[in-house]
């Protein structure tokens, strides 16, 4: 989830443990320490750009880290305030909630948390919610700030906080129930056009819950379709995708591909754009949801073989991302939301 998003949950989730005892601290330590399981960023620029995918939600993201992490963090906390008393416990179960709260929300959206190192390196992704969705951040905030505005140990205060929380959790939970409702419709899609396919993926498009994008994955392509809960036709319209996976041809087994395929949970395409290859994350599409047709993949990544004095060696770097928001492109995902058939 987003930095902000991250930020408010763990002022909230910090609020809700140990407000009453310490008051304003509980929710601005909360903040803090929600934000730390994403500090794994801070070594990108020393990795390149398939070890920085692997790193991120790794192990700052796991639950053994979570556990270790808190009477550490709690020690700490204790010592900077024992004025409010012999708190430590109570400090390592703000941490505690905190950062497992931050796992948690993060596994709801389709990035992947490996959430169970070390001893597996299987990536959680419910892929109910967007990474950015302000219908969930809102209540929260919402939430977080009414109470802080009021008295140290009031019962309103906690009032104001639950329920903050009590709403952007309920709009989580929701989402698995729409994702379940969508991935049915386009099963059923599936069988009356009679098209035979591996699996399906469906997630929510940016900042809401209301459309979303159902990728197909068959022997040789994948089947992009739309679907929103406004929609008024029952049937599903698929755009094929081609995916061109033996153009990588012997480096399909090198090590950085084969980790650049995990991470996209093979949910991509290969191009070739004039003597390089590129490696196309399905999982998000492209940047114009195939609208006007030239829109760049959101997650791309150029393939790059370079010889040397023994052998030919690969190099992969991530391409930048141009996006800009038209009218006609705002617009048609506007109307694509509210059931009109554009995208």
């Amino acid at each position: 989830m987003d930095s902000l998003t991250q930020i408010t949950l763990g002022a909230a989730a910090g609020e809700y443990v140990l407000g009453r005892k310490v008051g304003r601290k509980a929710a601005a330590w909360g903040a803090v320490i929600g934000t730390l399981p994403d500090l794994d960023n801070l070594a990108a620029p020393l990795l390149d750009a398939v070890q920085r995918l692997s790193i991120h939600r790794g192990y700052s993201h796991s639950f053994l880290c979570c556990v270790v992490a808190a009477p550490i963090i709690g020690r700490i906390l204790q010592r900077l305030h024992h004025r409010d008393g012999d708190l430590w416990r109570s400090w390592s179960l703000l941490v505690l909630v905190v950062w497992g709260t931050h796992i948690l929300l993060d596994c709801f959206t389709s990035f992947g948390t490996q959430a169970f190192l070390p001893f597996t390196n299987y990536k959680v992704a419910f892929c109910s919610v967007s990474v950015i969705d302000p219908f969930y951040t809102l209540p929260l905030g919402a939430g977080i700030i009414a109470a802080l505005s009021m008295a140290h140990g009031s019962r309103r205060r906690m009032m104001a906080n639950t329920i903050g929380l009590t709403a952007s959790t309920f709009y989580l939970l929701t989402g698995l129930v729409i994702k379940t409702t969508i991935h049915y419709q386009a099963v059923q899609a599936l069988t009356q056009q009679q098209i035979r396919y591996n699996r399906i993926l469906t997630k929510p498009t940016p900042l809401n819950a209301v459309l979303w994008r159902i990728v197909v994955d068959t022997d040789d392509a994948y089947l992009v379709g739309y679907r929103s809960l406004l929609d008024k036709i029952a049937g599903i319209s698929f755009r094929r995708i081609a995916k061109d996976h033996a153009r990588l041809g012997y480096w399909d087994t090198d090590p950085a591909v084969q980790r650049l395929i995990w991470v996209t949970d093979g949910y991509y395409t290969i191009e070739r754009k004039q003597t390089l290859l590129v490696f196309n994350d399905m999982r998000y599409g492209r940047i114009d949801a195939w609208h006007d047709g030239v829109g760049d993949f959101v997650f791309s990544y150029t393939i790059l073989e370079s010889s040397g004095n023994a052998e030919k060696t690969l190099s992969i770097t991530e391409n930048p991302r141009t996006f800009r928001m038209t009218k006609a492109l705002k617009n048609a995902f506007v109307r694509r939301i509210q059931g009109q058939i554009d995208l």
